[in-house]
């Protein structure tokens, strides 16, 4: 299982912003060479629904490319995306020493629901895991490991995390 720390903080190196895909890259060269704006028309990568997303939000007129139209559904899963609600509360509510934010409840959810992908026959290194709190991070990696699910944490989220 891939774990990383979702965040908006630029990574570069050798001249490549690494939290750009190729398209972001040269859309902003692009830009600085000639002045216009580009946007994108279609996109292949997302899944239909999560494309929808954005389309209600900033691209209304973002189309999919006919390779995502042809994806799978996710076995195992009544719907391929699902947002869920509930009451538990972050850990450390009002700790003025917590620098960062967990959710214990979260993190077994999202451990049991990954062991749950697993079992529908998906190997470890196709499933991603996305958080924007390094708290949240460490708390799932625990939880993985205890269930004794193999997983990868990316060296810069691993730093950022134990910082």
């Amino acid at each position: 299982v891939g774990l990383r720390q979702a965040d908006s903080r630029p990574v570069t190196g050798g001249g490549v912003d690494h939290n750009r895909d190729a398209y972001q890259q040269q859309h902003q060269h692009q830009h600085q060479q000639d002045g216009s704006l580009a946007t994108l028309a279609t996109q292949r990568r997302m899944r239909p629904e999560i494309a929808d997303l954005l389309r209600a939000t900033l691209y209304p007129q973002l189309t999919d490319g006919p390779s995502v139209l042809n994806y799978p559904d996710v076995k195992g899963m009544a719907r391929n995306l699902w947002f869920f609600d509930h009451n538990n509360y972050e850990d450390g509510v009002g700790d003025p020493e917590s620098r960062s934010k967990s959710n214990e409840f979260e993190a077994r959810m999202i451990a049991d629901l990954a062991k749950h992908i697993i079992k529908q026959g998906y190997p470890p290194d196709q499933i991603a895991v996305l958080t924007p709190y390094a708290g949240q991070l460490l708390k799932i990696r625990d939880i993985l490991e205890t269930k004794r699910i193999a997983l990868y944490v990316d060296e810069r989220s691993a730093a950022e995390a134990t910082a």
